[in-house]
This record gives C-alpha cells, sequence and structure tokens, in this order.
C-alpha cells in the first residue's frame, strides 16, 4: 500500500488473487485501514470483524473450545464409549455447519474450494 500506493481494497484485490486463503487477523485490517485512511482520506473497504464461536459438543451441550479440533478432542476424552464414527459424524455436522455459516456471510456464494468440501461432506 505504500510503496505502490494502494487502498486497501486494491492491495486486498491483488493478494487474493496470488493467495486466495490469505485472511489478516482483526488487528492487522484495523492497522491497515488506519493506513488507507491516512494515505487516501478514506476508507477503501468495510472489514468485517470475526468473531470467534464456541464450539458446542452435540453430545452434553458443554462449551468445548474454539477449533474443530477442540471438539474432537472433548468427544474422544468425555465421551469414550462412542464410536470412533460417531465422532466422525459429530465432525461432519461441524463441517457442514462453517460451511452454511460462510454462505450466509458471503450472501450465499460459495467458493469452488467449499464446494469440494460439500462434496467431500456429503459423500
Amino acid at each position: 500500500m505504500l510503496r505502490k500506493k494502494l487502498t486497501f481494497l486494491e492491495a486486498w484485490n491483488k493478494l487474493k488473487k496470488v493467495h486466495r486463503r490469505a485472511q489478516p487477523n482483526d488487528g492487522f485490517a484495523k492497522t491497515l485501514l488506519d493506513l488507507d485512511t491516512r494515505l487516501h482520506g478514506k476508507v477503501s473497504m468495510e472489514w468485517q470483524q470475526k468473531k470467534p464461536t464456541m464450539k458446542v459438543c452435540p453430545m452434553c451441550g458443554k462449551n468445548a473450545g474454539l477449533s474443530s479440533s477442540s471438539l474432537k478432542l472433548h468427544l474422544q476424552k468425555s465421551h469414550r464409549k462412542i464410536s470412533s464414527g460417531s465422532v466422525d459424524s459429530a465432525m461432519t455436522l461441524e463441517i457442514q455447519k462453517a460451511l452454511e455459516a460462510l454462505k450466509i456471510s458471503r450472501g450465499g456464494s460459495v467458493s469452488p474450494t467449499q464446494k469440494q468440501c460439500q462434496l467431500f461432506v456429503d459423500a
């Protein structure tokens, strides 16, 4: 942004062409928005902050942590009597919920990678 005098939006679009999965954290994005304002006098794009959501165990309803891996670990340790297939089924539900949340946050659009994940989940 500094060297090429790009707005945040222009820099973001260039970055996404090269690194589709790039996702700066909210703190860094705020710094870039501030830089955008200093360089160009306005903010060129809105940034939607991502608030992590707690993963809830489908078996007992307890909070299992912020990541899917923490949910899987909780299922394996706290519910030892369930089969590994049940753990996998619970994780599949978690993946489907995440994909649905992405569809909603993007107005229904889904990337090719997300479509492949959905095909994998449906299989």
